[in-house]
């Protein structure tokens, strides 16, 4: 079960995805549909037009600290561990949102959930939810580096000056290539169907445009092989501080405790301790 379906496309040689701007949030590289039918009815529209596209079904999301968001019945749907990661990184929207960076602000929310989950575990887990968790990271990583590594070659061969046509017979081998290996790693237990927020979050990237920006989010995460060591999310920051980009407005209710609603860092530890000691934005 979804509560939200959300609509991603990109054209059909570029890895640069449709962006839809909306009052409040800025521009998203994604367009969601609370009737499934309107997401397919867009879909088709957006296939005809010559993109490639994909619907990806959402279990939650957040309001951003505007209404009080529930927890779902579509969001027990998987792993207690996963359940505990979905609640913690909605909860992060509210703390801090980037109108109009989708990837940064998923990033950001991202690095609070690896944050949170870690503290949370130490905490109230146990070593069931601990090996539990464990064994979901290796699979989604396991799916990150073979989508990675996709994309890698789809970007050289976009950037190639040959006829279109030998890059789309190219750009079928290298997908074909990446379902076969995908398909094996599902047979080794490897990878699972992960239903968490559809911007970042399914395998199923394979038919359709959605690892572009999923993979983007990726490298912008601290600590993920992929990412350069001097680099946490959009800039260079000692003790944790994020550089945040000022040319896009801080939604209110998302500025940093006590900063300006445009400001050039926040200081990720320092936060999540507020958040450790029960204090809100």
């Amino acid at each position: 079960p979804h509560v939200v379906w959300n609509v991603f496309s990109a054209p059909e040689l570029s890895l640069d995805l449709r962006t839809k701007c909306f009052p409040v949030v800025g521009c998203v590289t994604y367009q969601g549909f609370f009737r499934e039918v309107d997401a397919r009815a867009e879909e088709q529209k957006r296939r005809a037009s010559g993109d490639d596209v994909m619907v990806g079904g959402v279990s939650a999301y957040s309001t951003l600290g505007y209404l009080k968001d529930p927890i779902l019945s579509s969001m027990f749907t998987s792993s207690d561990a996963w359940l505990v990661r979905t609640i913690i990184h909605e909860l992060s929207h509210p703390a801090l949102y980037v109108a109009g960076d989708t990837m940064f602000s998923e990033s950001y929310a991202t690095t609070v959930e690896n944050e949170g989950m870690k503290r949370w575990l130490e905490r109230y887990g146990t070593p069931e939810l601990a090996a539990q968790d464990a064994a979901e990271r290796q699979r989604n990583e396991q799916w990150q580096a073979l989508s990675l590594n996709a994309r890698g070659q789809l970007a050289q061969l976009y950037a190639r000056n040959i006829p279109d046509a030998e890059k789309r017979q190219e750009k079928t081998k290298i997908l074909d290539d990446l379902r076969t290996r995908a398909t094996a790693l599902r047979r080794r237990g490897l990878v699972r169907r992960r239903r968490r927020r559809a911007v970042r979050w399914r395998s199923t990237a394979v038919e359709g445009p959605e690892h572009h920006g999923q993979q983007d989010q990726q490298q912008q995460v601290p600590g993920r092989e992929q990412s350069s060591h001097d680099h946490l999310l959009t800039g260079k920051g000692p003790g944790g501080a994020l550089r945040l980009p000022c040319a896009g407005p801080f939604l209110k209710r998302g500025r940093p405790r006590g900063g300006p609603i445009c400001t050039s860092s926040f200081r990720l530890p320092a936060r999540l301790q507020e958040i450790d000691q029960g204090s809100s934005p």
